[in-house]
C-alpha cells in the first residue's frame, strides 16, 4: 500500500493555505529557478527575435545598462545595441533560430551614453509554442582595455628592441 503524503501548510502573505505536495514541489522549483535567474552574475534577457521586444530579464541586465526595471521593460534590444542598426539587429536575431546558438562580441550603450564591450551567448528557446531568444551577456570592457594596453606595451617593447639593436 502506498503512503500518501500529507498536504503541507505554508505562509503566503498573512494567510496560511493548504497545498498538495505536488504544488509545493512546483512552487519550490519555480522559486529556485527565479533565484538562479535573478542572482546570475550575467545579464539575461528573453526576447522575441521578430520584434526585438524584451519579454523577460533579470536585474543584472538593467543594472549593467543603468536602467530601472520599469525603464528596461519598455526597451527593445535595438535601443541599446551600439554596433548594428535596428534592421541589422533584427536580421541577426532572426538568424539565431537557424543556427541555434551564437557567441559574439558587440557593444551596448548605457542609459548615460557610455559604450560597453559585451560578450553575448544567444540561444533559441521555445516557450508556450513560441520561438524566442535567450541572450546572456557580460561586460568585457575591462578585459578589452587591458588587452589594448598589453598590445601597446608589446609594440613599444619591440620598437625599443629595434632601437637598441641599431644603437648598440
Amino acid at each position: 500500500m502506498k503512503k500518501r503524503r500529507k498536504s503541507a501548510s505554508y505562509l503566503s502573505g498573512t494567510k496560511i493555505r493548504n497545498k498538495p505536495p505536488a504544488d509545493l514541489d512546483l512552487q519550490e522549483s519555480e522559486a529556485r529557478y527565479q533565484a538562479i535567474f535573478e542572482q546570475s552574475a550575467n545579464a539575461i534577457v528573453v526576447f522575441n527575435p521578430k520584434t526585438l521586444a524584451i519579454l523577460d530579464f533579470n536585474n543584472e541586465a538593467c543594472r549593467r545598462l543603468g536602467y530601472t526595471r520599469d525603464e528596461f521593460a519598455k526597451l527593445k534590444i535595438s535601443d541599446f545595441e551600439a554596433v548594428e542598426s535596428a534592421s541589422g539587429v533584427k536580421r541577426h536575431a532572426q538568424n539565431i533560430p537557424t543556427t541555434g546558438i551564437e557567441v559574439f562580441e558587440t557593444k551596448h550603450r548605457t542609459k548615460s551614453g557610455a559604450v560597453l564591450d559585451i560578450e553575448v551567448r544567444a540561444k533559441t528557446i521555445n516557450l508556450d509554442g513560441k520561438t524566442l531568444v535567450q541572450g546572456v551577456w557580460r561586460d568585457v570592457t575591462a578585459r578589452k582595455e587591458m588587452e589594448e594596453r598589453l598590445r601597446k606595451s608589446q609594440a613599444l617593447l619591440k620598437q625599443t628592441e629595434r632601437i637598441s639593436r641599431v644603437g648598440g
